[in-house]
């Protein structure tokens, strides 16, 4: 499979800074809660999308496996927070940087695809 470096381009990498420990539910035992990887893996978010709904005021956020790695060992992290549009200073500190090409390059390895520019 390839991957337009422009859509690689387009993303960032971002990291956060928590200011309390925080309460995730974790989706990534065997059958959490009757969750299976139908629901957080599957082609449809609507499942995905229900669950994190009745997670909310339970957790402060959910962790799963991400659905695109094929080893099921890389795990996704989405905190929850109040609906709509927040001012940037209700945010945890966040540091955004372009994706490093050796991330890139070691992401083709593990999952197989290239990077490569539009012709």
């Amino acid at each position: 499979m390839t991957i337009a470096e422009v859509d690689v381009d387009e993303r960032v990498l971002s990291s956060m800074t928590l200011n309390r420990p925080l309460k995730v539910a974790d989706l990534t035992r065997r059958l959490a809660a009757g969750v299976t990887a139908a629901v957080t893996a599957g082609p449809d978010y609507r499942d995905a999308q229900r669950l994190a709904s009745e997670l909310q005021g339970n957790a402060d956020g959910v962790r799963w496996r991400l659905r695109y790695d094929l080893g099921q060992s890389l795990i996704g992290v989405a905190l929850f927070g109040d609906a709509g549009s927040q001012p940037a200073a209700s945010s945890l500190p966040t540091q955004t940087e372009a994706i490093p090409r050796e991330l890139v390059r070691e992401a083709e390895d593990a999952f197989g695809y290239r990077v490569a520019p539009l012709p």
